[in-house]
């Protein structure tokens, strides 16, 4: 923080040379020299983990390095060692869609649906693996063999949770423009098993085109057929949303408190409500009490931030700071916390912590 990276590196180095078999030790190491673009160095640290370990390496190590290769622009190298890292951890699900991820990331997308196919069969069960592979799959001009996998995909995270439906949404748009994926889940025919996940995705992409009557029709209609506690709270939660966006808080809160009888322990449910109650209402003692469930449930940046800005509201900066800071320390990317820490001191009149 004070500008001294050369001896916070060296400090790290001979940290994670007092515990040469911890994989967090130097991983926190080749993380720093990543940020700092010193991909040679961090290379050279991951190739030292590799080679120590023999035959059988860490697969962890080999996509880290996989990573570091990608950042040098030597995409043989990086796809290697991502491919040998899901052999060596058995090709599972997260090891196969971090080699997915690798082709999409390095415009490989031909070679990404060869390799995936060159599998074999696999009843893939991870709608993530599923999504990226879809991505592909419409890269390589294969748009209706992307359109069925995302069906499937859509099918499985609708029985997972929000967060798998919100992840798979984000991978929908980021194989179609709105409009051609509405148009493509539209009219493209569909099999019956797959009708459901359909109109889930159709309520999505409707309202990304802000298409909010069409949304709400479409979700009202799942959630009318509902057979599960889990779906109609999950689709009750998509309903809240689409309301937010549309700046119907009164809606949007009615629907989020319906979810919660059904399904009361989702944090992103929870989190939204703490959010609006705090933002629109300035209920901020109700919504403080919404927000520590949240936490409770997920301790993560989003969480973590809602919490420190409701804290903000009531004054309390001191427990704002540390909920703030924790919520930086676990995503040092996301902007909103920085925001909301310098409004805390500034409130608090910190100023030049605020600075």
């Amino acid at each position: 923080r004070e500008g001294q990276m050369d001896r916070s590196l060296a400090e790290l180095e001979s940290l994670a040379n007092e515990v040469p078999g911890s994989f967090a030790a130097y991983q926190e190491l080749i993380t720093a020299y990543i940020r700092q673009k010193r991909f040679p160095e961090a290379d050279r640290i991951a190739t030292g983990m590799i080679n120590r370990a023999g035959d059988k390496p860490d697969p962890r190590w080999l996509f880290l390095r996989g990573r570091i290769s990608m950042e040098l622009k030597d995409a043989e190298k990086a796809l290697a060692d991502f491919r040998r890292g899901a052999e060596v951890a058995g090709q599972n699900s997260s090891a196969v869609g971090m080699v997915l991820s690798a082709y999409l990331g390095l415009n490989q997308f031909a070679k990404g649906v060869q390799y995936y196919e060159g599998l074999g069969s696999r009843d893939e069960k991870d709608p993530d693996v599923l999504g990226t592979y879809a991505q592909l799959l419409a890269r390589s001009d294969r748009a209706p063999q992307a359109v069925d996998v995302l069906r499937n995909a859509m099918s499985i995270a609708m029985a997972a949770s929000s967060q798998h439906v919100q992840s798979l949404m984000n991978k929908v748009l980021g194989t179609f423009p709105v409009a051609e994926a509405t148009d493509q889940f539209e009219k493209t025919q569909c099999p019956a098993a797959l009708a459901r996940a359909n109109d889930r995705l159709l309520a999505r992409l409707y309202a990304a085109a802000h298409r909010q009557t069409e949304a709400q029709a479409k979700l009202d209609s799942l959630i009318q057929s509902a057979t599960s506690d889990t779906e109609r709270a999950l689709l009750l939660y998509e309903k809240g949303e689409v309301y937010q966006v549309g700046e119907d808080h009164p809606k949007a809160l009615a629907a989020y408190e319906q979810s919660l009888q059904h399904s009361p322990d989702n944090w992103y449910t929870l989190n939204n409500v703490a959010y609006l109650l705090s933002e629109e209402r300035s209920e901020h003692e109700a919504a403080l009490s919404y927000a520590k469930k949240a936490v409770a449930k997920a301790e993560n940046p989003y969480t973590l931030d809602t919490l420190g800005w409701i804290l903000v509201h009531l004054g309390q900066y001191d427990a704002a700071v540390a909920e703030l800071s924790r919520a930086i320390r676990l995503d040092s990317d996301y902007a909103l916390s920085y925001y909301h820490l310098g409004e805390a001191y500034r409130r608090a009149g910190r100023f030049e912590e605020a600075v």
